[in-house]
């Protein structure tokens, strides 16, 4: 390596042009190939790129994401740049051409790591730099007010500022001393230039100098790391005071309302001692905000402290306090969220009235979501109230906000397009989302399900602002889904659980908009007088969808209820609140069957009963201290529901209507997307609702609506293996749903259909003799105790409808042969039993007459099948 960086000083040294080449070589190649020693040609040859290379090396170390970019170098790189070279000059470049491209590359890679300290190794070649640029920063100083380039200027405070951080981190000669003392009399005269000839308004945001500003107010405190870092300056105390005295001018002055801030974020974090954090602001601002890792930020001295003893505290609050009005939040709220986070609550009741006249204003509101910070401010609020004594009183209060909700909506209802106080509603809302976070017991706190968190999240997305703005409202939107996630996760999740509630909708029509809700509860009490207009509920149910598309849900929801559930002809809410509906979804099943009969009536119940099954859920799995308890409850809540409206499917009487289309076809498909939804979505709701006993209508409407029942066979095997729990006949009723089920739905699981039905039929041969009775007595002589319900009567029903069902398996399946060996050992029982004899009269001869009977069907279904009995 040696003899390669001597053969290319020696090169470069030939002749200028020489020396461009090898820079340009070694450039092309990587900027950490070697930079110190590109350093040193080009401060011998072009001083001012000199200072851009330094820059740019010394501003890539700082982030090793943008530093490994721009620096991987492969093969095909290296190849057409060595095609693009002079034959001469290629024969000299530093390239070992027996080296293959893997290992060119971890070398790159390893001078990637060490450019800097290379550079920095080197005192000699750092100081050069620093003097060489501290000379052109004080060349330009003396010349400002005749000729003044802002670009080439800044270039220069740039690489300074840069070098002097870095040269902290080595060891610093004490030649230095009179080339900080002059560089910051320089960097002085330039302040004060630009505060002179770029003299600010007081409503002006920002400046065309704002970052040459910067630039000045983070060398001038580098150069004070260095000078409180070292002992070996002749001058010390001649270069503090010139660099106290800069420093205080700068701060004092700031050009527009955007350097008013970057002088308060180095006052806070002064006062406060954060050195860190002061250090890492300075390197940010250097950079053009490119963030900076953790391992790059290291000083040797503490210059807060340093800084703290010869500045008084009132001069640094002077400078922060500036920023503490409500123009300047709105401007840029980051010093006030730091003042927030970092100020004692109960000493500080100046935020509070700034947070007041922001959240109360819906044009500050409107202007302070142009912040990419937005979030952070609300956020900051909260913790900022919760950090005071308790009780914790929040800014917004609930009955507010619940009362700007209603005014909001009242608006839009009436046909206005999205009003100027949404965004403060949304911002007071994002702020009790913060407040119930940081202090969940509070008496104060919100109940998110009383505000319309779905509609206001649907027209933050849509909102002009979030569409053609920055950072900030976007940032607002996904902290406001966050926050409905974590407390309302129905309100999101729903929308794909249910998709199928909105397969079918009417369009809503534009003379059907601006519906209220209580037109709604009009049209569904002409839905249920004799003489109505609308029989069906058609024309109720599009003005409720209508509706429901401008007024929140939770709102049309309650009084649709209320009306539906009414004794009397009339609008009679008898549900306090959505919450308490969210809470008991059943009682929506006390409608009468009037409304079920009704068409429209019907789809609005079940549209309604899937918002609250979906929001009780949540409600239950986030109250409960056991997920197993809670699964229990859910289950049983499902298993209620899907009976109920399973009778209201498979009854005629209660299907029944004057349409056509109802007498066509006797199941409503809302009625069986919602039964599909919750086989699907409950395991052992199927299983629950077998083991209790369902109508053999019911059964019948299940297999041929409900194929995801065949979801629940492992819990149906696990009822039927239970013979020391459930009795035999219990079992066997349930033998004969679960052959339906299976025989039915076999195809979405043959190998498992297999076991189902052995494990049915078994129970069937088990119970084989509760049905024929013992011979000589009557065929009905089994009864339950409790009911007095004839037990032979139901095996008899349970033997016959099994049988039957076995001759509806396709011949083809693989449950044919299983079937037919039962269908077999079954007849060979019917057989023994009637050889046997032994007795006379009515009783044997009906036993007779139904093992004969018995025989028959098995002997049918065999030949359905393409066998016959043996």
């Amino acid at each position: 390596i040696h003899i390669s960086v001597a053969s290319a000083k020696a090169l470069a040294s030939l002749s200028r042009r020489e020396a461009c080449n090898v820079v340009r070589v070694l450039r092309e190649s990587g900027n950490h190939v070697m930079s110190s020693l590109v350093t040193e040609i080009l401060l011998d040859i072009d001083e001012a790129e000199a200072t851009s290379f330094i820059v740019e090396i010394l501003t890539n170390s700082l982030n090793p994401s943008t530093n490994a970019s721009s620096n991987y170098i492969n093969q095909a790189r290296l190849q057409s740049i060595t095609k693009s070279i002079p034959l001469p000059l290629k024969q000299r470049m530093i390239h070992n051409k027996q080296h293959d491209g893997r290992e060119e590359v971890q070398v790159c890679n390893l001078q990637l790591d060490t450019s800097v300290a290379e550079l920095m190794q080197n005192q000699t070649l750092a100081e050069a730099a620093l003097s060489c640029i501290s000379r052109r920063i004080i060349q330009q100083s003396r010349t400002v007010e005749k000729q003044f380039c802002l670009g080439k200027t800044s270039v220069n405070v740039r690489a300074y500022a840069l070098l002097s951080y870095f040269m902290n981190l080595g060891e610093s000669s004490s030649k230095l001393g009179s080339t900080f003392e002059d560089t910051i009399s320089a960097i002085h005269i330039l302040s004060q230039f630009i505060t002179q000839n770029f003299s600010r308004s007081e409503d002006q945001k920002e400046s065309t100098m704002d970052e040459f500003y910067t630039l000045l107010l983070c060398t001038t405190l580098f150069i004070i790391v260095q000078i409180s870092a070292s002992t070996a300056f002749c001058n010390t105390e001649r270069a503090e005071k010139a660099c106290l005295e800069c420093l205080r001018y700068i701060l004092f002055h700031p050009v527009s309302m955007n350097t008013t801030v970057v002088a308060a974020r180095v006052a806070i974090f002064v006062n406060k001692l954060n050195t860190m954090h002061l250090v890492r602001f300075l390197l940010q601002s250097t950079v053009n905000g490119i963030p900076v890792s953790e391992e790059k930020i290291a000083v040797k001295s503490d210059i807060c402290h340093w800084l703290s003893s010869r500045f008084e505290s009132r001069q640094l609050e002077l400078v922060q306090n500036k920023v503490m009005s409500v123009e300047y939040v709105l401007y840029d709220a980051t010093v006030f969220s730091e003042m927030m986070a970092q100020n004692d609550a109960e000493q500080s009741n100046g935020l509070d009235h700034i947070i007041q006249t922001i959240l109360g204003d819906p044009d500050k509101c409107h202007q302070l979501v142009q912040q990419s910070k937005v979030s952070e401010f609300i956020r900051g609020s909260a913790k900022w109230t919760c950090r005071k004594k308790r009780p914790h009183i929040p800014l917004v209060l609930p009955l507010e906000l619940e009362r700007l909700s209603r005014k909001l909506w009242a608006d839009l209802g009436s046909g206005k397009k999205v009003p100027s106080d949404f965004m403060q509603f949304v911002l007071q809302l994002l702020y009790a989302f913060s407040f119930l976070e940081e202090d969940p017991v509070s008496p104060f706190g919100i109940n998110p399900r009383t505000f319309p968190l779905k509609e206001s999240l649907h027209l933050l997305k849509h909102s002009d602002i979030v569409a053609g703005s920055d950072d900030g409202a976007s940032m607002l939107y996904k902290t406001l889904k966050q926050y409905i996630l974590h407390h309302c996760p129905d309100l999101i999740k729903k929308i794909e659980r249910n998709q199928w509630l909105i397969l079918d909708n009417e369009t809503v029509s534009p003379r059907d908009c601006f519906v209220t809700p209580m037109k709604v509860c009009d049209a569904i009490n002409d839905c249920m007088q004799k003489s109505t207009t609308d029989p069906t509920g058609v024309r109720a149910e599009k003005l409720f969808l209508a509706s429901r598309s401008t007024y929140p849900s939770a709102t049309v929801d309650i009084a649709v209820v209320g009306t539906i559930l009414a004794t009397v002809n009339r609008y009679q809410p008898k549900i306090v609140s959505y919450v308490a509906l969210c809470k008991d979804p059943l009682i929506l099943l006390q409608a009468r069957a009037a409304v079920w009969k009704c068409k429209g009536l019907r789809r609005m119940i079940i549209r309604v009963l899937c918002d609250l099954m979906s929001a009780n859920e949540s409600i239950i799995m986030k109250d409960s201290t056991s997920q197993s308890a809670a699964l229990r409850y859910l289950t049983a809540r499902d298993s209620v529901i899907f009976r109920c409206v399973l009778f209201v499917c498979s009854s005629t009487s209660v299907l029944s209507s004057n349409s056509n289309e109802e007498k066509s076809s006797t199941h409503c498909s809302k009625c069986v997307g919602l039964l599909r939804s919750i086989a699907s979505g409950r395991r052992g709701v199927i299983a629950t609702l077998v083991k209790q006993g369902l109508p053999q209508s019911s059964v019948d409407f299940l297999v041929r609506f409900v194929p995801e029942s065949f979801q629940d066979a492992s819990e149906l095997l696990s009822l039927l293996s239970e013979k020391d729990v459930v009795p035999l006949i219990e079992r066997l009723v349930a033998a004969s749903t679960a052959l339906s089920i299976c025989v039915t739905n076999s195809s979405r699981g043959e190998m498992t259909a297999k076991i189902l039905l052995s494990a049915s039929l078994d129970t069937l041969v088990d119970g084989f003799h509760f049905m024929i009775t013992p011979l000589g007595l009557p065929v009905s002589v089994f009864r339950d105790e409790e009911n007095g319900q004839d037990i032979t009567l139901m095996c008899k029903e349970a033997t016959f409808h099994m049988i039957t069902t076995l001759s509806k398996i396709n011949p083809t399946s693989i449950l044919r042969k299983d079937a037919i060996a039962y269908m077999t050992k079954i007849a060979n029982l019917c057989k023994s039993e009637n050889v046997a004899g032994g007795a006379s009269g009515t009783a044997a001869l009906k036993r007779k007459n139904l093992l004969k009977g018995i025989w028959d069907l098995c002997d049918s279904s065999c030949k359905s099948l393409g066998d016959s009995l043996r």
